[in-house]
């Protein structure tokens, strides 16, 4: 038996990473690099609602067309820091298949060399069989409920743009260039990962077995932790046709690299025999993958404005790309085998390609009065549609799904010296939370933007404050994992022309 158990072990260790059994435990992808548009000071102040704003050179990120009106030779530069915060708690819960499972997963009972190796009908006759209270009347997405939190403090200190007006060779025509810096953080966690889950029938239905074998369950500690930079720069051309109508083109190089890492931690094997009788061995097992990924995308924008009186209407196409991603890793394999440690290491690499169609974006502008500016925006980002060509196929990814993102935002200006902005937005993941009724939406996440700017003889200086809110969950017949992302962010910005 004890030999059958470490082959089993040496199997599934081998194996489950190539294939997961649970959706929120995928490989290696774009995780993180799904990074919606917040660059720039006036424009992020006001939730990014500026696809139908003109003469700012904050334009250049998200409408060229709105370029054309700048006269003088500008430039801006701003730095943020970024706070993230991640949590998670995993409750579980009895079902009419192998009740008491859930009281061990959930860490109810403790596991021990007591029961290591015992069936268990029901409940253990044991001593040593202690069952902890649960947390009640607790938020499950608050810090009190949280089996698990992380937290990190990133800076993106150079982020720089230039428009120059080239009116002297063709009227209305202005060039503009910008570079920027964007973090990708992305964390996953699992202390329950079962390869196969018994509590989620996507993966395949679990077969039970009838008194005459066992089906067994791994059960994984899993982690994985993706960090780095992602830079772009964008060239940007933008005409003004006549009173009523800009025409702008824009191009954006992205490149950057993450340093990626994924552990499954092998803690025990659950073998299920029939309803309600199964047998926990405790496992030493460690399979760990680090390396780097490296992604570039060059994406080309055609922008319109249309004005009419105090009204502004904005649209613009991202023509279809390829976001590849070259990536190189080193897994290690550690498994017990005659009591000594063996390990075996691979190196796998390859190349991903992720082809997305045309996405646009519509926005409009109203200047309610001297002092009032109003804006709103949608995008829409068909991730749904696009192709994912991955050099390690994993039959149970998913895909993302498309994004229908919505921008809000106004701007007070009480005095020439003074402006003040508010902003919310809208935010769908690209991914969809395994259990949940509606398939092709991802869940939803908020930002809420505060901004003040100070209009000098020498320059506009911009102060944005930014708070994002993800909260969802995923759904088993075992379990319900509820998951939370919270940010703060603050951008201060320097603007000049002359």
């Amino acid at each position: 038996m004890k030999k059958i158990l470490q082959m089993s072990c040496i199997f599934s260790i081998l194996f489950v990473s190539m294939g997961f059994a649970q959706h929120r435990g995928d490989q290696f992808f774009y995780q993180g690099t799904d990074i919606p548009n917040s660059e720039g000071t006036r424009s992020l102040a006001m939730g990014g609602a500026f696809s139908a704003m003109t003469g700012d050179i904050n334009s250049i990120f998200y409408n060229p067309a709105g370029l054309a009106e700048i006269n003088k030779i500008t430039m801006s530069y701003y730095g943020d820091r970024d706070f993230n915060l991640w949590r998670e708690y995993q409750e579980y819960r009895p079902t009419s298949y192998f009740g008491p499972l859930s009281l061990y997963l959930e860490g109810l009972i403790k596991i021990g060399s007591y029961n290591d190796g015992i069936y268990d009908y029901i409940a253990y006759r044991d001593s040593a069989y202690v069952i902890q209270n649960p947390k009640m009347g607790v938020d499950p997405f608050s810090k009190d409920a949280a089996d698990w939190q992380t937290a990190r403090t990133d800076y993106n200190p150079v982020n720089a743009a230039i428009a120059i007006p080239l009116h002297d060779f063709i009227q209305g025509l202005v060039f503009a260039a910008s570079f920027n810096q964007n973090k990708v953080a992305d964390f996953d966690r699992n202390n329950t990962y079962l390869a196969p889950n018994p509590g989620y029938t996507f993966y395949g239905a679990l077969p039970l077995a009838n008194g005459f074998g066992t089906q067994n369950v791994e059960w994984y500690r899993y982690n994985r932790i993706r960090h780095g930079d992602l830079n772009t720069l964008h060239f940007a051309f933008s005409y003004k046709l006549n009173d009523n109508i800009q025409i702008g083109l824009r191009a954006k190089y992205l490149w950057g690299n993450t340093d990626d890492n994924l552990g499954l931690n092998h803690y025990a094997t659950i073998s299920l025999v029939n309803q309600n009788q199964f047998m926990i061995s405790l496992q030493k097992g460690l399979d760990t993958t680090s390396g780097t990924s490296n992604f570039k995308s060059l994406t080309t924008t055609l922008g319109l404005i249309a004005s009419y009186s105090k009204f502004h209407l904005g649209i613009s196409f991202n023509l279809p790309y390829t976001f590849t991603r070259d990536w190189k890793y080193t897994r290690n394999v550690t498994y017990v085998k005659n009591n000594n440690d063996t390990t075996i290491t691979m190196y796998p690499s390859g190349k991903d390609k992720l082809k997305m169609p045309v996405s646009f974006t519509i926005g409009l502008n109203y200047e309610a009065t001297k002092k009032i500016t109003l804006a709103c925006d949608v995008e829409v980002v068909p991730y749904g549609t696009s192709d994912f060509e991955l050099a390690q196929p994993d039959t149970f990814f998913q895909g993302w799904v498309n994004q229908i993102i919505w921008r809000v935002g106004m701007e007070y200006r009480p005095i020439k010296l003074l402006s003040f902005s508010a902003g919310y937005r809208v935010i769908p993941t690209s991914y969809v939370p395994d259990g949940a009724a509606i398939h092709d939406k991802g869940s939803v996440g908020t930002s809420y933007t505060l901004g003040a700017g100070v209009n000098l003889d020498f320059g506009r200086f911009d102060i944005v404050y930014e708070f994002y809110n993800l909260k969802y969950y995923d759904s088993y017949y075992s379990n319900t994992n509820y998951n939370t992302q919270l940010s703060n962010r603050i951008t201060i910005g320097y603007t000049v022309a002359f």
